[in-house]
Parts: C-alpha cells; structure tokens; sequence
C-alpha cells in the first residue's frame, strides 16, 4: 500500500524538522485502500499490518479521498516529457489544497465490499453466528420464523447493523444487496451445520465432505470432475431434522408451485444434499394444507334402503 510510504514519509519529516504539533491530512485515490484505513477490521496478514502501522501513527479523520484526476502523484507515472514535468502540478500540489479546510472537495463515495471483505481474515464472518449462539439453554430464535426468506432477511438486516455500528461507513440503502442477501445465507447455513454437525472431519454419517473458503461442509459428491456448476458438484450438507431446513423445503415446495417429492428432491439437490433427503421432504409435503386440500378424497356414504312406500307395490311393475 502506498498510504504506508506517505505516512512514514510524514513522521519523517514531523520529527526532524520538530512539527509535531502542526495539523496533518493524508489523502488516498483508492477507495478500497482507504475504507480498509477507516474500518481498521481484521484484514489478512499483508493489509493487516499495513493498517496496523498507519492507524498507530495516524488517526482516521485525517484520511480524506481524492479523485485520480485531481491526484498530483500519479502524474509522472502517467508518462510526460522532462519539460511537461517541470510545469505540472507535481511540485505543489492542487489549487483547491492551498484553501482552507471548509472549501476542500468532499465526496461521497460508495465501496466495492466485495474487494474490501476480500482482504477480510477468513473466519471473522462467523461472528455473528457466534453471538447468535450466546443462549443455548434458550429458545431458538430462527423457530420464530416460518419462512426461509424471512429468516435470511431478518438475519441480514442484523448483520447490516452490526456492520454500520462497528464501522464508520454507515450503509443506508433502502434494500438488501445480492452479496448480503447471500452473506446471511452462508452464516445461516453455517449455523446449522454447527448445532447439527459439532464434530465433523472428513465424513459426516459416512459421507465424504470438505470445507469450502467460508467454511460450509460440502459434499464430495461423485461428479466433481463434472464440467458443471461448484454448488451441484460440491452441494453444502444440511441434517434431516432441522427448522430451517423445513423452511428451505417449504420455500421450494411454495415456489415451485406445490412440487411433488420426487420433483422437489431433483431441484433441492442441485445446491443442497439433506441427509434422508426423500423422508424429509415427504414429511415437510404432507404438512401442506393446500395439497391437502387438493388431493384429498370425496367423502363416502354407505347406501341406505328404501322406504317403504317406494318398495311396497313393486309386484306390478314386473
């Protein structure tokens, strides 16, 4: 990272030339670098230490961004002739620096979390589910739920706010993002894998599993050479008996437009493999009340004798 020259540059001069006390701004035209300054999270070893050294010397209101245009520094690696060079604003920096503070560009500028998590240390996105676990002895909160989509959107906007609070960065958007929507479904899933499988190596009831990047269990099925997609060839390994598992088979049942046992099992099973996936699905189906309703047979009387006036007379007709 190239803020670490700039800082170690700063403390250089601050104290040879004893300034220690005048005000110091550091600027950055790279977002991610600068969102990973201002979190300050627990990022892999390389950025880590980086941000480490720079939040000692530094504090993280005296970061601001600026755009690459109006970034001085990366005129000469842009290519320009010795001439061209003595002219630029290389030697003293934009007009708008020589201002006061107030009359300075301030932007608001929107991340790529996906790039920034990238750097994340692999582990911390299970916090939540750690936290989630504090009161074992209590009653589950994802039983409060009776929809899958519910459950993800609930634990989604959860994590949103645990994010907004620990970071400087405040995300407002009115809705869940695909990349949250699916961060909540990896830490739910995750969950579940921990309260039902605590102890798991390299099988889980005689089937073959490994960890993926997130840490999910996922199945080593038997066409992992397959030229297909990563969660049908490795599909993430959920118990038979499990409430959010009979609110992701409920979700499918729903959104499938009342599938049967046999149609649900073939599409729940290109993502997932649910340990007894057919007893399971079958006892999740028959729970249903519209295919109930549909499927259930006309009620049925036994015939009863006619009467007597109908009977009575009956010789004359033969």
């Amino acid at each position: 990272m190239a803020c670490v020259l700039g800082v170690r540059l700063s403390n250089y001069l601050t104290e040879t030339l004893s300034l220690s006390d005048i005000p110091k701004y550091f600027w950055t035209d790279s977002t991610t670098a600068l969102f990973w300054i201002k979190r300050n999270d627990q990022w892999g070893t390389f950025v880590g230490n980086r941000v480490r050294e720079i939040c000692s010397v530094t504090k993280v209101n005296q970061w601001s961004y600026v755009p690459g245009q109006s970034n001085p520094a990366d005129l000469p690696s842009r290519g320009c002739s010795p001439l061209q060079f003595s002219k630029l604003a290389w030697w003293e920096g934009p007009v708008w620096l020589k201002g006061p503070p107030n009359s300075w560009p301030k932007l608001e500028i929107k991340p790529d979390e996906a790039l920034i998590s990238s750097e994340r240390r692999k582990g911390t996105n299970l916090s939540v589910q750690i936290n989630l676990n504090a009161y074992p002895n209590e009653s589950k909160w994802y039983k409060r739920f009776s929809q899958f989509t519910k459950l993800v959107r609930f634990l989604g906007w959860v994590k949103r706010f645990i994010r907004n609070c620990q970071n400087l960065f405040v995300n407002k958007e009115p809705f869940l993002s695909t990349d949250e929507l699916q961060e909540s479904k990896n830490t739910l899933f995750s969950l579940v894998q921990g309260e039902s499988f605590p102890e798991s190596g390299n099988s889980v009831n005689g089937i073959l599993v490994e960890r993926d990047q997130r840490g999910l269990l996922r199945v080593k099925t038997k066409i992992i050479e397959r030229d297909d997609d990563y969660a049908f060839r490795y599909p993430i390994l959920l118990p038979s008996k499990h409430h959010v598992v009979d609110c992701l088979i409920r979700e499918y049942h729903l959104k499938h437009s009342h599938a049967g046992i046999q149609t649900l099992l073939a599409i729940i099973r290109e993502e997932f493999w649910i340990i007894a996936a057919r007893r399971t699905i079958r006892s999740v189906v028959k729970k249903c009340v519209r295919c109930k309703r549909f499927t259930a047979k006309p009620p049925t009387t036994f015939p009863i004798q006619l009467p007597l006036d109908r009977i009575r007379d009956a010789a004359t007709f033969e």
